[in-house]
C-alpha cells in the first residue's frame, strides 16, 4: 500500500474504532485494504465496492464457474455438486 493510502487508512480505522466513521470513509477504507486482507468475505465485498460492474471477486469466480458447471451437466449430463463459497466453522464465531 502506498504511504499516503496507508496514512489515509489508519486515520479511517481510527474513525470506525471511534465511531464517527461515514459511508464513505468506509468505502475508502475497503478499497485501501482489500489487497492487504485474507481471501475471505470482507476481501470479496471490498472487491465489489472497488469494482461495481463485479468482474472481480470470489463470489464473481464461483458464480461464473457453476454457470459454466450447470451448461456442463445440462450438455453432457453428471451430478451438479454445490459447495459453499466461503467455508463457515462455527466454531469460529
Amino acid at each position: 500500500m502506498k504511504p499516503k493510502d496507508l496514512d489515509d487508512a489508519r486515520a479511517i480505522a481510527k474513525k470506525l474504532e471511534d465511531g464517527t466513521i461515514t459511508r464513505r470513509d468506509l468505502i475508502a477504507f475497503l478499497i485501501y485494504i482489500r489487497e492487504s486482507i485474507p481471501n475471505d468475505m470482507v476481501k470479496d465485498l471490498a472487491h465489489f465496492v472497488a469494482h461495481p460492474q463485479r468482474n472481480k471477486g470470489f463470489a464473481f469466480d464461483y458464480t461464473e464457474a457453476f454457470a459454466a458447471r450447470v451448461v456442463s451437466v445440462f450438455i453432457a449430463g453428471g451430478d451438479l455438486k454445490v459447495s459453499p463459497i466461503f467455508e463457515f466453522d462455527p466454531a469460529d464465531h
